[in-house]
């Protein structure tokens, strides 16, 4: 009879260790041992509308092994330039009945 240790692979291994590297770490951090990416500014669209974030994920292993994934970074656009009403001018008589031009 052969019988083999059981394994345990429910818990996530606590010897892992992630990082951003390149460019893309001026933008983002990443949790070393969970992997989880945060911002550390917000974007706006118009000056950066994409970006590549390099990360390497390393194990604590004898002898270590590593492997890379470029995660690519999309910024959507929103509305942050509030709209202004141009004509008539707000306070300037009564709007009812008469246009408004509206400027985005």
């Amino acid at each position: 009879m052969v019988s083999f240790p059981r394994v345990e692979r429910s818990k996530p291994p606590t010897d892992v260790l992630s990082r951003l590297l390149g460019p893309g770490a001026a933008l983002a951090s990443i949790h070393p041992a969970t992997g989880a990416i945060y911002a550390l500014r917000s974007f706006d669209r118009e000056a950066l509308p994409e970006a590549e974030l390099l990360v390497r994920v390393t194990d604590g292993g004898s002898p270590p092994l590593s492997s890379s994934a470029t995660v690519r970074l999309t910024v959507t656009d929103r509305n942050d330039n509030a709209p202004v009403i141009t004509h008539p001018l707000p306070g300037n008589g009564n709007v009812n009945g008469s246009a408004c031009v509206i400027t985005l």
